[in-house]
């Protein structure tokens, strides 16, 4: 894609800003270099950079045109200048008015504001002229628009972005925080602008059921689109209802050097409708530690009859290949308790722990035997994990579970006294479960 690069300001207001075209130049290098990675060499984009131009438009005029201004910048670029524009297949135009914020695309043209213009700011809307769209957020509230942050779609100032020291501007060596480069795109977007192919890319996680059995993965790293078929696939994906694309993520990424601090890095599910057009939702993000389950697909509440939602387990990570085995599986299914209680907690604003004894009660999230529970459920997910799993995964599961059995020691001796202040849990009709998504699912475990 051949693109223009303009950057003009209007007539009645000064420039607000310093940035040169020589800066402009380097931005607009970095972006190329990011798209030429991100699509695996699929994409090599041509940026031309044009001098400042002062516009005869106002700022009420420059306005006024919204979402189409190629037209009348243009035709003034070229009966003034005598730019030869015919020639490009998208437009950026840089308007430093001092008013205008962020950015927006429209058809063949980008409007950005030089108040804003860095890196990831370009990289974002850019990806929109190749196809993609914002990310969204699950959110107890519903999608949260630009609240997925470990895509260039999403909020810029929040996404998982990284500075890079080579694009301060030279005149003004204090503007660090136009230099935002970053993050790497995940797998719903890099599927919308056609260089990721689930069918070469990707593995179908199949044969799961309830019950015992599960089904394992192993992926690699997401850095962009690969260049080629075959290999470790870099993301898995299940059809639940809805398809859930599940991706591992490093900061060793060249890209993706913003990403929050997690010593063997990041899993991203993303869920989208499977006949329906694809949609960018993340519904969890969580650092790899092994031994560690998530479970989605719905709200997950004691009373499970059938089996409960899709979960993913890690298994084992290797940092030098930049590898990580998952595990999909559902949870056995539970007999009503009326007739065999169990012991069981749900995590919510307050979590609600259940025994056979005493019924529901609610234990505040910040209390010390609430992060009893904590420990007691992730350490009997690693026992459930250890039970199911080949010998392949013993070691690591061994030593997770031992990491977990300190933890629980160390949280029992926490316990200020022999006893925490409860509160019974009653609904319309007696005593009754909290739900909780994705972020919250209840963890079992034996009385």
């Amino acid at each position: 894609m051949k693109i223009a690069v303009l950057p003009v300001s209007v007539s009645d207001r000064s420039r607000s800003t310093t940035l040169t075209r020589t800066w402009i130049q380097k931005a607009c290098e970095s972006v190329k270099r990011y798209f030429e990675d991100q699509s695996g060499g699929r994409e090599r984009p041509e940026f031309e950079v044009f001098d400042w131009f002062g516009l005869s438009l106002t700022t009420q005029q420059w306005m006024a045109l919204g979402g189409n201004v190629m037209g009348t910048v243009n035709q003034e670029l070229v009966a003034k200048r005598g730019d030869v524009l015919s020639t490009y297949e998208h437009f950026i135009y840089i308007i430093d008015d001092g008013i205008s914020r962020s950015a927006a695309t429209n058809g063949l043209e980008t409007r950005i504001s030089a108040t804003d213009l860095d890196p990831a700011l370009l990289a974002h809307e850019l990806t929109h002229v190749y196809g993609a769209d914002d990310t969204f957020l699950q959110t107890p509230g519903g999608p949260s628009r630009y609240d997925a942050l470990f895509c260039i779609m999403g909020d810029e100032g929040r996404k998982h972005s990284f500075r890079d020291g080579s694009l301060v501007p030279e005149n003004d060596p204090t503007d660090a925080e136009r230099t935002d480069c970053g993050p790497g795109m995940c797998v719903p977007t890099l599927l919308k602008t056609g260089w990721l192919d689930l069918t070469k890319h990707g593995v179908h996680v199949q044969g799961y059921t309830s019950g015992l059995s599960a089904s394992t993965a192993r992926m690699r790293a997401l850095d962009g689109a690969p260049q080629q078929a075959g290999g470790v696939p870099v993301c898995c994906y299940v059809d639940d209802g809805d398809r859930y694309l599940v991706e591992y993520r490093l900061p060793s990424a060249r890209w993706d050097a913003g990403l929050p601090e997690a010593a063997a890095g990041w899993l991203v599910v993303h869920r989208t409708p499977i006949d329906e057009p694809l949609v960018t939702l993340e519904v969890a993000s969580f650092p790899v530690v092994t031994g560690k389950t998530v479970a989605f697909g719905g709200p997950e509440t004691i009373y499970i009859f059938g089996g409960g939602p899709l979960r993913v387990s890690i298994l084992a990570f290797d940092i030098a290949a930049r590898t990580v085995d998952v595990r999909f599986s559902r949870p056995r299914a539970k007999v009503p308790q009326y007739r065999v209680p169990f012991e069981a907690f749900i995590r919510h604003d307050d979590h609600v722990l259940w025994t056979g004894a005493s019924g529901w009660r609610v234990i505040p999230a910040d209390s010390d035997l609430a992060l009893v529970l904590e420990r007691v459920s992730e350490l009997d997910q690693v026992r459930e994990l250890t039970r199911l799993s080949s010998r392949h995964y013993a070691v690591q599961l061994a030593e997770a579970n031992q990491r977990l059995r300190t933890a629980l020691q160390e949280s029992v001796a926490r316990i200020d006294g022999p006893e925490q202040a409860l509160e019974a849990v009653h609904g319309p009709n007696g005593p009754e479960p909290v739900s909780r998504g994705i972020s919250g699912a209840p963890r079992t475990f034996d009385a």
